[in-house]
């Protein structure tokens, strides 16, 4: 399978790094076949999922290792679906989480960030140390850590109280898991709030390799660092304009209320709803949707790109939209339609891993291989 789908990727008409390419009918779509499928609506206790969001494959034995905020542990697999082990739990402990756990496998190590701590298991998960995740200035959030060539990088979401309208910003921190130092921030990718309105909260960065593919406007523009210090490829394709409905503001205040369906606290997050509609509504509404609503890196060069334009339901999550698959060095490489509700956390070369929501919103962990299959619709 790993020769056929480098079979679609050679196949197709490279372009430069820098050269426009129309998104149009000669687009494999890449067909998924379904590898396994983890999860249980009722059964051992260890294949049931109340809210798994980080998943990650070691790259040596290819075990899946899932993590689960509900229960607050990892999960380990084997390439069947076979439960092995797990480890951590909830708790202020060394080796215990507070939050949903965002780790990486590699290097015989699994390294952990939860909030302003991190943790270090070996492989088997047994525990290693613990240290604190030190921000600069802001209010920080985890969202993830990757292994590169030189160890990991550790990504948050951050809020700068101190400069007024600068808004949400992602950075990248060099994380030294020997020592459990984390270094100063070295990369950093801004969201630009006050241009972007209803779709600032769009993922705008992702890691690749050892370097970054990051967008920041609303055209199907991707710039591709081979390092974090190089000057960026430009990757250009050529996509018509949506604009954006005239109700996008009712829609999307209609969509961050509903949200608040079934919370634990209905009135205060309504009243957080309500704040973020007034403070949305404040915004200049931009002309045309992005098109590229988010990112998925990978080790090998490989990026799935969101095709937010092409969401039939933008303030809404779980909608059927489709995915490009990009290679950095210039390759559209095909489309992908991902059933309702799968959202993508691990790629490679000819499989993607991720979440999807079944019948009654029960989560599986499910894994595809990726073949080509036909073109996929003009959508230039």
């Amino acid at each position: 399978m790993r020769m056929l789908f480098l079979s679609v990727l050679v196949g197709l008409t490279a372009c430069s790094p820098q050269a426009d390419v129309v998104v149009g009918d000669l687009i494999p779509t890449l067909h998924l076949e379904e590898i396994v499928r983890i999860g249980t609506m009722e059964g051992p206790e260890e294949t049931q999922f109340s809210s798994p969001g980080a998943l990650d494959i070691d790259p040596d034995t290819r075990e899946i290792f899932v993590g689960d905020a509900v229960s607050g542990n990892i999960r380990v697999f084997d390439r069947h679906g076979q439960f092995l082990r797990s480890f951590g739990r909830r708790g202020q402990g060394p080796g215990e989480f507070n939050e949903m756990p965002v780790f990486s496998v590699a290097r015989d190590t699994v390294l952990v960030l939860d909030r302003t701590r991190m943790h270090l298991f070996d492989r088997d998960g047994g525990y290693l140390k613990s240290a604190m995740f030190k921000m600069a200035d802001g209010l920080a959030l985890p969202m993830g850590v990757y292994a590169d060539s030189r160890g990991w990088v550790g990504l948050t979401m951050e809020m700068d109280p101190y400069a007024g309208g600068r808004g949400a910003f992602e950075r990248y921190y060099r994380i030294d898991a020997r020592d459990a130092v984390v270094e100063e921030p070295f990369f950093e990718v801004h969201h630009r709030e006050e241009t972007q309105g209803l779709f600032f909260q769009q993922q705008r960065a992702a890691v690749v390799g050892d370097g970054f593919v990051t967008t920041t406007g609303p055209e199907y523009e991707l710039r591709y660092h081979p390092t974090p210090q190089s000057e960026p490829l430009l990757l250009r394709f050529e996509v018509a304009p949506v604009p954006v409905s005239p109700d996008a503001l009712k829609e999307y205040a209609s969509a961050r209320r509903g949200r608040c369906e079934g919370s634990g606290n209905p009135t205060r997050c309504l009243k957080l709803a309500d704040d973020r509609i007034a403070e949305t509504a404040s915004r200049p509404v931009p002309a045309k949707r992005p098109v590229v609503g988010g990112l998925q890196g990978s080790s090998v060069g490989l990026v799935l790109v969101k095709r937010a334009d092409l969401d039939p339901t933008p303030f809404h999550d779980g909608g059927d939209t489709r995915w490009d698959l990009v290679h950095v060095d210039g390759h559209l490489v095909g489309a992908l339609d991902f059933p309702p509700g799968f959202s993508p956390r691990w790629l490679t070369e000819g499989e993607v891993w991720g979440f999807q929501l079944g019948d009654y919103d029960v989560p599986f962990v499910v894994g595809y291989r990726l073949e080509a299959k036909g073109n996929a619709p003009n959508s230039s």
